[in-house]
């Protein structure tokens, strides 16, 4: 499958005709008409066209061949594909006028082409001399399918020399009416294809033989060719084909350079769009653009003054600040004023501005790390805390936040609470170095009640597991001893269990064992 370019189908349109009227000559053959397949269309094509392909598009042209990209007098069909997802990307680029002395005229209709719905788009490209009325010199006709397939949007395009156009309208017509996607029936020799209506052939070209008389050139050789007859339609619009080329590229360099420019617009580079725009007015002079980029540089002047106003506004107030001794205020105010507009004066002074608060901000720290270590913990949240007011750091506020929490932790150990517990977990630990453990743990229980930490509570949990679990190892040995019939080692077993874990129903099966001893 070919693809092609609409604005390079445009550019060869213009190349092929835009040097004046028609100097070829088109040789009048019988007037036979044959399907040929163009990409995935089968077309009617007059057999006295020729077959055209180059730059990966694909055709026929009656008049001159193309030559060179800069032909005159010609006519050509093409169809190709464009890479969009939707016909109207396709049809947008061929509504857009060249520009400067390059004039266009549109007219697109909604028809079906084939026997799917198509816009018909035709467009007149005239150029205007200086006191002169606009002169066209190209005419096209396309048709942009609008069902778009996973390779791009079919286009059919006939166009080229405006002469040209209008002498081959009918047969212009009749192309595209007998656009097809299936492939045609092959008719017998001799014979007609339904609704064409002249004699047809299928396959390929035959041109009949030409006798032709010779015609003499400047330099006295002989070419076979019918004599060219002179027309008032010779008249070029350029002088040769160089100036049409150098034309185009200009054209086409134009083009190019507007699309970036408004790309960058869009993307907010007001700077970088404008050279783009004055760049393609170097090329093809534009009226509306230039007045555009007129507009655009007067509003940028104005809006950099009042740039430069609010800068030196925010600047005095930095100023005031700082004479006030505000220092950190005053260096909000200038950089403020930098983000607004670059000043060499007002970035030394914010540097300046910077290294001092910076080097107060550090002894503030130096001194809250000296009362940290002494233990003056008041006086070192003060000092971290002065700090910040002349530089915000994130490390100064995480050590406030470690010296505040132990100011809470020293006035917590100073409460009543706490002091009552912490008497009556150290009577606890007496008893557990005593070997007094069940007393040890009644103690750190009460401790608790009093004032709770995580690191006691913890420590009683692992003591009261512990006394549970030397209770229970006692009482499974005096319940073996006593199935034994040993009653009173039995009963020492569960008197021993008491002093670890004490249990009432230990105890009521104690007393019911001491009262069957004494029977």
């Amino acid at each position: 499958m070919r693809f092609f370019s609409v604005r390079r189908f445009r550019v060869f349109m213009i190349a092929w005709v835009v040097a004046g009227g028609f100097s070829g000559v088109t040789f009048a053959l019988e007037n036979t008409w044959t399907y040929r397949r163009i990409d995935s269309l089968y077309i009617e094509i007059p057999d006295s066209w020729s077959p055209y392909s180059k730059k990966g598009s694909s055709g026929f042209y009656t008049g001159k061949p193309p030559t060179g990209g800069a032909s005159v007098g010609s006519l050509v069909v093409l169809a190709g594909r464009e890479k969009k997802a939707r016909y109207e990307d396709v049809l947008a680029p061929l509504k857009r006028s060249p520009g400067g002395s390059i004039e266009a005229l549109f007219h697109e209709e909604e028809q079906v082409v084939g026997g799917k719905d198509a816009v018909i788009f035709t467009n007149e490209i005239s150029r205007r001399e200086k006191d002169e009325a606009a002169r066209p010199f190209i005419r096209m006709r396309s048709v942009v399918w609008k069902e778009a397939a996973e390779d791009g949007v079919l286009l059919l395009a006939v166009g080229g020399d405006a002469a040209l156009f209008d002498e081959h309208a009918a047969e212009i017509d009749r192309m595209i009416a007998s656009v097809r996607f299936d492939e045609p029936p092959r008719p017998q020799p001799g014979g007609k294809l339904e609704g064409i209506g002249e004699r047809t052939a299928f396959g390929e070209l035959l041109f009949p033989p030409i006798d032709l008389p010779s015609i003499e050139l400047e330099s006295g050789e002989k070419k076979e060719g019918p004599a060219e007859e002179k027309t008032p339609r010779e008249r070029p619009v350029f002088a040769s084909d160089a100036l049409l080329e150098e034309e185009i590229r200009k054209a086409r360099a134009a083009l190019l350079l507007r699309d970036e420019g408004e790309l960058l617009l869009a993307k907010g580079d007001r700077e970088g769009a404008m050279d783009r725009f004055r760049r393609s007015l170097a090329n093809v002079p534009d009226e509306e653009l230039s007045a555009f980029v007129e507009a655009s540089g007067r509003r940028a002047t104005e809006e950099h003054k009042a740039e430069e106003g609010r800068a030196s506004l925010l600047r005095r107030e930095g100023m005031e600040l700082h004479r006030d001794g505000l220092l950190r205020e005053a260096l909000a105010k200038y950089r403020e004023s930098l983000a607004v507009n670059d000043d060499e004066t007002a970035r030394e002074i914010v540097l300046g501005l910077e290294k001092l608060l910076q080097e107060r901000a550090s002894a503030l720290v130096a001194q809250g790390e000296s009362h940290e270590a002494g233990g003056r913990l008041e006086e070192a949240r003060a000092a971290y805390a002065e700090s910040l007011s002349w530089v915000d750091e994130e490390f100064v506020r995480r050590r406030i936040a470690a010296v505040e929490r132990l100011i809470r932790e020293r006035q917590e150990a100073a409460s009543p609470e706490r002091v009552l517990a912490s008497a009556l977990w150290n009577e606890g630990k007496a008893l557990e170095e005593e070997g007094r453990l069940y007393e040890a743990l009644v103690k750190y229980r009460e401790s608790l009640k009093s004032y709770e930490e995580k690191e006691l509570l913890s420590r009683a949990d692992a003591l009261e597991t512990e006394l549970k679990e030397r209770a229970r190892a006692l009482v499974r040995e005096g319940g073996a001893l006593q199935r034994a019939g040993k009653y009173a080692e039995a009963l020492e077993k569960f008197r021993e269990s008491r002093k670890f874990y004490p249990r009432g129903e230990i105890e009521e099966h104690i007393g019911k064992l001491e009262e069957y001893l004494k029977k």
